[in-house]
């Protein structure tokens, strides 16, 4: 596995040079039909160069452009693009993109409100004249491909539970925003269809005083008319918490610490009060928004967590998740009791592959196509060379 730095020079000011590592997996050489995905978030862009060999995807290139060094998404991808083929020799002709919310009808257009830049499919197929086609995803969407191609050792468990054979499954994490998607089993196409969902967007439901409290505050803090699971379940709800606590004057949170990132805050849950609680809020509330999720899918194939709020912190999930999300009415326990509850601890990858075999899927017959038209070039290269023999033979 090589690095190799990419002095990335900026489409729009030639003297601005950012820099990342390119990071190789596997040989390029004689590779076809190339496919580059995309999930990006509020972060940065995780890119990755992937070939089809056997019907499959395998990771041939992957690197990470942090947002900060996008000035817009087309010129990036383009100059991306320029420095695969100047120094690998390599023509991508597919492209996929994943990125959070809803793309357009025709998956060529997507906007959010936690990236930086657009993302417009024809826009880049018009700046590459190699690119023959791209479509864009919803990056859980994506990561629901991407199951299949995780590394056992990259998957925990939480709560061990039988799995049911084709049973449903949800992939569930609470990172810049809150996403879901739902993935239910087909007899006839043998294979899981998934349904993306923005379920944090749904009400957030008040259980007591202290919780209403929180929820009014929340509200105008956020300036929003209506109070969203996503509010809460999301890293920016840690850092919306824990203000909101010092706000309040809640026992324990002193106003000469400031902790301002989520992470930082969930960190330092066990020498800080403030944090404490914060971390405590989190977890009961992801806890509550999995339990009532579970109730519309029954996911008996396993519910799959995301994200650094659990991979980071998988004691919290332990101690803080899994006593709220068990209590519930005792009849209804059992029915949890046979779901069980995974960690994945590396959604990039497990995106990046979703990503490409999304597309692999959804353009199977476009890539049929071009892998007769490489063959059948490769004949005709190889009776050529044959006849060029043949003729020097002759001589």
């Amino acid at each position: 596995m090589k690095y190799v730095l990419f002095l990335l020079l900026s489409a729009s000011s030639l003297s601005a040079i950012e820099k990342y590592t390119i990071q190789e997996h596997m040989s390029v050489a004689d590779k076809h039909n190339l496919i580059l995905s995309t999930i990006s978030g509020d972060k940065g862009v995780d890119c990755g160069v992937f070939s089809i060999e056997d019907n499959k995807p395998q990771l041939l290139l992957s690197t990470h452009i942090k947002n900060e060094d996008i000035q817009t998404f087309s010129d990036a991808i383009k100059t991306f693009l320029s420095y695969v083929n100047e120094i690998y020799g390599m023509t991508i002709q597919y492209a996929c993109f994943a990125g959070p919310g809803v793309p357009s009808a025709d998956q060529d257009y997507l906007q959010h409100w936690r990236l930086p830049y657009v993302i417009n499919a024809k826009e880049i197929i018009a700046q590459n004249d190699d690119l023959i086609s791209a479509i864009i995803v919803n990056d859980f969407l994506a990561l629901s491909y991407g199951v299949n191609f995780v590394d056992d050792n990259k998957i925990t468990t939480l709560y061990d539970a039988s799995a049911e054979k084709n049973g449903k499954r949800v992939i569930i994490g609470a990172g810049a925003g809150l996403g879901t998607v739902s993935m239910i089993w087909n007899d006839e196409q043998k294979t899981y269809i998934s349904f993306p969902a923005e379920a944090g967007t749904g009400d957030f439901p008040a259980l007591d005083a202290f919780e209403l409290e929180l929820s009014l505050r929340m509200r105008e803090m956020r300036n929003f008319k209506t109070i969203h699971w996503a509010f809460f379940v999301a890293q920016p709800g840690i850092e919306c918490l824990y203000r909101i606590l010092q706000d309040m004057n809640y026992k324990g949170c002193s106003s000469d610490k400031n902790y301002s990132d989520a992470m930082n805050i969930l960190a330092n849950a066990q020498d800080d009060a403030c944090c404490a609680k914060a971390a405590e809020l989190f977890y009961t509330f992801y806890a509550r928004f999995v339990y009532n999720f579970v109730w519309n899918t029954l996911p008996f194939g396993g519910i799959y967590l995301v994200g650094e709020t659990a991979t980071e912190h998988p004691e919290m999930l332990s101690s803080i998740f899994l006593p709220a999300y068990f209590s519930c009415v005792e009849s209804k326990r059992p029915l949890l009791q046979r779901i069980p509850v995974y960690i994945i601890k590396d959604d990039i990858t497990m995106g990046l592959y979703g990503t490409t075999n999304y597309f692999l899927i959804e353009k199977k017959e476009l890539l049929q196509r071009s892998s007769f038209l490489n063959e059948l070039q490769t004949k005709a290269l190889n009776y050529w060379n044959a006849v060029k023999d043949r003729i020097v033979n002759l001589f």
